[in-house]
């Protein structure tokens, strides 16, 4: 009934399995499982422990079985991600902590020499001021002082100008004086010798300080002889 070719092709292959023939076999979930892998989709969604793209590999796998295998594999491999990442950032945030800290260190390491420098500046400019003012105070003393040495010396000096000019007018008086009593000696020794009158020496003296009423006296004397 099937002729003598086929029936010999049939006993060739009688021994091979459906796999020789690419023939596969794939059970597809019914709704019911379906709707119970989607839920849990959408929970490990929600959860974070997948992304859209696990759940898009999720959904495209008809065994219901290995869909499940491939959710606990993404979830497992999400995790161990997010971990990582967790991981790296727990590590860059204490890298950052610690420059942070590293940093406000210098800063204040930093401050700190600048205050320090500022503040010896300060005492320096301190110190070259009041170096400068008592330098100051030190040249106004001795100019001071100079000042009164001259004034004493020049007092001293107009005391001792004024003491000598009043011995001066002294000794000139007396020496007038003296002048004056030896030449009223003289005369009076003439007048004795002579015979002469009385000499009116005050009338003479009064003659020498005023000429004029001098030679008005003596002519009255004349003419009253």
């Amino acid at each position: 009934m099937i002729g003598k070719n086929n029936f010999q092709i049939i006993t060739e292959i009688q021994n091979l399995h459906l796999h020789d023939f690419g023939i596969y076999i794939e059970l597809e979930p019914d709704e019911e499982e379906k709707q119970l892998l989607e839920q849990n989709i959408q929970i490990s969604l929600q959860s974070q422990k997948i992304d859209l793209d696990d759940a898009i590999d999720i959904r495209m796998v008809k065994n219901l079985n290995l869909a499940n295998m491939l959710l606990k594999v993404r979830k497992s491999r999400k995790q161990e991600m997010d971990l990582d990442l967790e991981e790296k950032r727990t590590k860059m945030q204490s890298d950052a902590n610690a420059q942070s800290s590293q940093a406000a260190a210098q800063a204040r390491t930093q401050e700190n020499s600048v205050k320090s420098q500022s503040e010896a500046q300060l005492a320096q400019l301190n110190n070259k001021l009041e170096l400068q003012k008592m330098e100051a105070k030190a040249r106004l003393e001795k100019e001071l002082e100079q000042m009164r040495f001259q004034h004493q010396v020049e007092l001293k000096k107009m005391e001792i100008e004024g003491y000598t000019n009043r011995e001066s007018v002294k000794e000139d008086r007396k020496d007038k004086r003296t002048e004056k009593q030896a030449s009223q000696q003289s005369k009076m020794i003439n007048q004795r010798k002579k015979d002469l009158p009385p000499t009116d020496f005050e009338s003479q003296q009064q003659e020498a300080q005023d000429p004029m009423s001098g030679m008005i006296q003596k002519m009255n004397q004349q003419n009253m002889l």
